[in-house]
């Protein structure tokens, strides 16, 4: 049986950490074979989850249909910034020309 903790669940899922640390709490009790539970050093647990076990209660058809993937959204993000960034440049060079135009009537 192969464990994976709840970060790695989460990127196999889709979902949020913290989603599947409070799935596995709540299913934990029902079942201990499938989810570990061990303490940490600073009082708290961390969750190993059986894959086999996580991929039979998160299918990808859970998920909404019109959530993007983390990479589609990265990208998204960065084409935002990116036309962002040149929209700021095109404003940059036009001050720079009309503060070269107010230089050259002194």
């Amino acid at each position: 049986m192969e464990y994976i903790g709840t970060t790695e669940a989460a990127k196999l899922t889709g979902m949020h950490a913290t989603t599947i640390k409070r799935w596995a709490r709540r299913n934990y009790t029902t079942n201990s074979q499938k989810i570990l539970k061990e303490k940490t050093y600073t009082g708290g647990y961390r969750y190993k989850i059986n894959k086999t076990f996580l991929m039979e209660n998160f299918k990808t058809s859970d998920r909404p249909s019109s959530a993007l993937s983390r990479s589609d959204n990265d990208k998204n993000i960065i084409n935002a910034m990116q036309d962002h960034i040149n929209t700021l440049k095109e404003q940059l060079s036009e001050k720079d020309k009309q503060i070269e135009l107010l230089i050259r009537k002194k």
